[in-house]
This record gives C-alpha cells, sequence and structure tokens, in this order.
C-alpha cells in the first residue's frame, strides 16, 4: 500500500485526476483498502477517438485520515530526542 502516495491525494484539491498507470495501480490499493473514494473510467483523448484509463479520487475515508494521521504520529516519534 503506499501512503506515500495518499499523503500526495491528501495535499491535493479534490476531484483529483490521474492518468499514469502506475498512480492509478496505487489508488486502485487504496480503495481496496478503504483509504480513499475513487471512480475509475475511461476519459476521452482530445481530437482522437482514443481513450485512456484515469482514476479520479473523490475523497479521503475516515480510515484513510486516520492512516495519515498514525504515519504522522510515528514520524514524529522517531524525531523525538532520547
Amino acid at each position: 500500500m503506499s501512503l506515500e502516495m495518499l499523503q500526495h491525494i491528501a495535499r491535493q484539491r479534490l476531484p483529483l485526476t490521474l492518468a499514469v498507470a502506475a498512480d492509478i495501480d496505487k489508488v486502485r490499493v487504496l480503495q481496496a483498502a478503504d483509504l480513499v473514494v475513487a471512480l475509475f473510467v475511461k476519459a476521452p483523448v482530445a481530437h482522437s477517438t482514443e481513450r485512456v484509463q484515469t482514476a479520479q479520487v473523490l475523497a479521503l475515508t475516515p480510515a484513510g485520515r486516520a492512516a495519515l494521521a498514525a504515519r504522522a504520529r510515528w514520524h514524529q516519534s522517531r524525531e523525538a530526542p532520547e
């Protein structure tokens, strides 16, 4: 699961549309883990009859926000002086 992708998504204005295959795969994993709400559609390409697969991230779920908060706490605990 890509918590880095989840963090990237959290920093963006939603809805967020992604068209890179690797990013779409990461969003599929995040959605399967119930961390984001996303749609997967084939979008038309300008001036073409071709269509390209896209992922549109609509929202982070409460579980997604909790995962980011836990990640932030973990990072803070590693940086705390002993």
